[in-house]
């Protein structure tokens, strides 16, 4: 075991089981939302204390409630690695979990070196979603609390060139990032939003097939709970 000073997220496995760590990967409102909770919906737990929801996103986050707002991108940041190896033996009892924050993608070569330290297997999903949709997903997402939250943003208010901006240098750092996965091997879906929301037993049925490779399949049942999650569409972010 790495000493506890180390930094090192190495935590010594009590069960000797390798799990599958399905990350669902995309900038913000580009459909990581509703990836995540079809996920789960599939039986691939996306973190068990709550997913909270605001107005532009009604469905929810999927996102492990512990680290909701607390997740920072930066690779040294000590509370980060706590809170990270905290998550790791929480969910060491399950053959396959789930994690989601649209900020992985700026440690991403950190988060899957610390992953498979643990000992587990780490997929990645890409979601995808046009450059003028994801623009106009944060302009929803804009309201209320949310105003002046955001990099690029003008005196706190909403701009289509301010939204323009952020979403180009998000998107730009993103693809970096995915050749960066590709280069080391690690398992990669890509999905674009717009198809799963227009094709969702389809895009379902892809997701079951990546994430679930070499394990027991979800039944029917399960399969169509999580197609009817991405079915209701319209209060998707």
């Amino acid at each position: 075991m790495a000493p506890a000073d180390s930094g090192s997220l190495f935590v010594e496995p009590e069960t000797g089981l390798m799990a599958r760590c399905v990350l669902v990967l995309g900038i913000g409102c580009s459909g990581t939302s509703a990836t995540a909770g079809a996920l789960h919906k599939l039986g691939c737990p996306m973190g068990r204390a709550g997913h909270l929801t605001h107005r532009p996103n009604g469905m929810g986050y999927y996102e492990d409630k512990c680290f909701y707002g607390q997740f920072t991108h930066a690779e040294d940041d000590a509370a980060t690695r706590t809170r990270f190896r905290l998550l790791f033996k929480k969910h060491r009892t399950e053959p396959l979990w789930g994690w989601k924050n649209t900020l992985t993608y700026k440690v991403l070569p950190w988060m899957l070196g610390a992953i498979e330290e643990w000992g587990d297997e780490p997929y990645c999903v890409a979601v995808h979603r046009t450059f003028y949709a994801s623009v106009r997903g944060r302009g929803q997402g804009k309201c209320g609390k949310y105003a002046g939250t955001f990099a690029h943003d003008i005196d706190g208010e909403f701009s289509r060139a301010a939204s323009e901006a952020w979403a180009a240098e998000a998107m730009g750092d993103y693809w970096r990032a995915l050749g960066g996965i590709r280069d080391r091997g690690t398992p990669l879906h890509h999905l674009s939003f717009e198809y799963l929301v227009a094709e969702p037993e389809l895009e379902v049925e892809r997701i079951v097939q990546f994430a679930f490779e070499g394990m027991e399949r979800p039944d029917p049942e399960t399969i169509r709970s999580a197609v009817e999650h991405i079915q209701i569409g319209e209060v998707h972010n």
